[in-house]
């Protein structure tokens, strides 16, 4: 097998990950958004009080299991791309480069969202503060350089 038919493989695998992660990831955020909105409409926590926090854990299962796929296992697979193969995708044009900062972070900042209106149900205080907490946590991890972590981490 030729180093542009490995690299193919790697590529679809990233696809089809990227797919399955954000596909489960919206899955448990409307799922814990569900519960929310039952809750605010007909007060089912006042019969299974329960249910707030199986609406907190969907929410934060979801986003944790798409960070944690993207940093581990996307991340080393990354680094077994040939040389030339990162190289070419590293050419992007400034456009590009904004276009992808500003996806990575409204799909951070959207599977977020679920935590933060939970927390504004549980304490409507701590919703400014949720809301700010979400914003940081999506735009700082969206800024870094998958690339060049990845080539750091695997020695090449």
């Amino acid at each position: 097998m030729s180093r542009e038919d490995d690299d193919a493989i790697i590529v679809s695998r990233f696809s089809t990950r990227e797919s399955s992660t954000l596909t489960f990831a919206t899955v448990a955020s409307s799922a814990s958004l569900v519960l929310l909105a039952l809750n605010i409409e007909r007060n089912i926590a006042s019969s299974y009080s329960w249910l707030n926090y199986i609406g907190m854990v969907f929410a934060i299962l979801g986003i944790v299991y798409r960070e944690a796929t993207h940093w581990t296992v996307d991340r080393l697979e990354y680094g077994l791309l040939s040389k030339s193969f990162r190289k070419r995708l590293r050419r992007t044009s400034q456009f590009q480069k904004t276009f992808t900062v500003l996806r990575r972070f409204v799909v951070r900042f959207f599977l977020f969202l679920p935590i933060v209106a939970w927390i504004g149900y549980f304490n409507i205080a701590y919703l400014c503060w949720a809301s700010i907490g979400a914003f940081l946590l999506s735009y700082i991890p969206s800024l870094t350089r998958f690339d060049i972590d990845a080539n750091e981490s695997t020695g090449k």
